[in-house]
């Protein structure tokens, strides 16, 4: 992980003194004095992630080896107000205690992973954009969590937390820089650089997703009004004259996926929208000179010809993509941003500086 000594010391330092490391022996000598061989903890001490996303919830139960025990999955639907999301959430990690039989002093902590802006510190939401209930402004997600287990939570952008735990322990591990893209209702982006998470203002995820760029037609849209989920239906529908759907992460199978695989039009769109995500990921590589980049997402994830087009116009448009390894869904794929929010309780206990 290319640590200097003083920050893996402290490191280490911090992680004897909560128990959450153990020797097991000594390493073979280099020429001085052996060193002493350490390992995380298997049993008994757990993370909980969750992944806190505009149209669905993923929760995961890690040990601190961040391998999953428990995972459960629910989506948002229009009627969803914060307050009662946010109370599944809280009966779900109960249900997996007691279902797993842990005591709360056994949970290192609960890390959320969600959507920006956010006041890190004070674990609120501050006014986030997409949700399919309104009145999700200033949502206290750390107090809620806190007050009904009395665990530490942490809160991040969910991009965030996916690169995180990528470049430590994942297809990003012994690299410089990552970046992280999220392809589905918005394109949510992060990027790891030297060790540190780049942040925007207030912990926004939309770096990438709110570049404008220019349309053959003149006119000017951001990348992701041209190239998200969102942008992919709605042409796809105007084109087939379905029609229209409400949008969520359960039923845009039925628009995409399921059309028969002959369809022309439906290819030429996606392959379109795709070509128009290239365009924004080019200048975004041009900026920030990633040397992974993982996409991830419904989009990617489901839709072969979307990312295989994206790819296929990026090498063909950017003159140092041959330096750019690319990774369709990372080490985690669907878990990546909940498995990143169990990281984050790590991170925090370990001091460590990239967060």
């Amino acid at each position: 992980m290319n640590l200097k000594l003083t920050t893996l010391n402290r490191a280490m330092k911090a992680l004897d003194e909560k128990n959450l490391i153990v020797s097991f022996g000594e390493a073979e000598s280099t020429g001085g004095r052996k060193a002493l061989t350490y390992d995380i903890i298997h049993h008994g001490l757990y993370l909980i992630g969750v992944d806190l996303s505009r149209t669905y919830v993923n929760i995961v139960l890690t040990n601190l080896k961040l391998t999953v025990l428990k995972t459960e999955v629910f989506f948002l639907h229009e009627h969803d107000s914060a307050e009662k999301v946010i109370d599944s959430i809280l009966y779900r990690i109960e249900r997996i205690i007691k279902e797993r039989s842990i005591s709360s002093d056994q949970i290192l902590g609960i890390g959320v992973g969600t959507v920006g802006p956010l006041d890190r510190d004070h674990g609120v939401m501050l006014a986030p954009q997409g949700f399919p209930f309104p009145g999700w402004g200033n949502v206290s997600v750390k107090e809620c969590i806190e007050n009904r287990f009395s665990i530490p939570c942490y809160i991040d952008n969910g991009a965030n937390a996916a690169a995180l735990v990528e470049y430590l322990f994942g297809i990003g591990k012994n690299k410089r820089s990552i970046a992280y893209i999220h392809c589905g209702i918005g394109i949510r982006s992060a990027v790891i650089k030297d060790g540190v998470i780049v942040r925007t203002m207030n912990d926004r995820e939309d770096a990438l997703g709110s570049m404008d760029m220019f349309l053959e037609s003149g006119c000017m849209n951001s990348v992701e009004k041209v190239s998200a989920l969102g942008a992919v239906i709605h042409a796809v529908t105007d084109e087939l004259n379905l029609d229209s759907v409400k949008l969520n992460e359960e039923n845009y199978k039925e628009v995409l996926v399921n059309l028969p695989e002959e369809n022309m039009a439906v290819k030429r769109i996606i392959r379109e929208k795709a070509i128009f995500f290239s365009i924004g990921l080019i200048n975004f590589s041009r900026l920030l000179n990633p040397d992974v980049i993982i996409l991830s997402g419904p989009l990617v994830m489901n839709l072969e010809d979307y990312y295989q087009e994206c790819l296929k116009s990026f090498y063909n448009n950017y003159l140092y993509a041959d330096t750019i390894l690319f990774s369709k869904g990372g080490a985690f794929q669907e878990n990546t941003i909940a498995i990143g929010s169990a990281a984050l309780v790590m991170s925090h206990c370990c001091k460590a500086k990239i967060v």
